[in-house]
């Protein structure tokens, strides 16, 4: 009787077989949940600047001191960029004073009334600017000549090429050391913000009349 020879499968044959049981299987690992992916998940330099939604990375998603100088492309930051070096605002007038110029930044000008009037001086800021659009908000606390001290916020304003008020401080007071305040003003317009902070006065007396500021102006854009 002949034995009949049964033949060995080839490696290759059963690595083929193999492949195919677990393909057919369907077994698949995934993350559950939404947001499962962290940053272990991913693989080093797999998310290239073109995967990265426009707008995606914003400031507030930034490390601190997370992006240096090495990390600036040419001429990516231009001087509009940049905050430009701080003005100083010195003002003083004594008597009747009208449309002083005060600084001139960018769209914005500013000038001043030292006004005297029925026994009182008022000193009263103005703002315009050149190209007619733009707002301005002005905010601040203001002793009065009798010792009390008062905060206030002012708009904004929208301001156009006619000067219009900003803010104001006066004293009638003659007896008084005089009327001051810490004044900060806001300016938003078009490719520039301006910061102003100022120190301001008005003193009324038997012989005089004076109005004075002092301060600096921070311009951006």
């Amino acid at each position: 009787m002949k034995k009949i020879r049964v033949a060995r499968p080839s490696p290759g044959l059963i690595v083929a077989i193999a492949a195919l049981v677990v393909a057919l299987s369907g077994v698949a690992v995934g993350l559950p949940g939404r947001n499962s992916v962290d940053s272990g998940d991913i693989q080093r330099n797999a998310v290239t600047t073109k995967k990265i939604k426009k707008n995606a990375v914003t400031s507030s998603r930034l490390a601190g001191n997370a992006v240096t100088t090495g990390k600036i492309g040419p001429r990516q930051v231009t001087a509009a960029d940049l905050a430009r070096p701080p003005r100083l605002i010195e003002y003083s007038r004594t008597g009747d004073s009208d449309d002083e110029p005060m600084l001139t930044a960018g769209e914005l000008r500013l000038r001043a009334d030292c006004a005297v009037s029925g026994g009182s001086v008022q000193f009263l800021i103005e703002a315009a600017t050149s190209s007619g659009t733009g707002t301005i908000e002005s905010s601040g606390i203001a002793e009065a000549e009798g010792g009390g001290e008062s905060s206030f916020v002012n708009g904004p304003i929208a301001v156009g090429p006619s000067f219009t008020g900003v803010t104001s401080i006066s004293d009638a007071n003659v007896g008084a050391a005089g009327a001051d305040g810490n004044f900060k003003l806001l300016f938003d317009g078009p490719g520039v913000v301006v910061s102003i902070d100022l120190t301001v006065t008005a003193t009324h007396t038997p012989s005089s009349d004076t109005c004075a500021a002092s301060g600096i102006a921070v311009s951006a854009g």
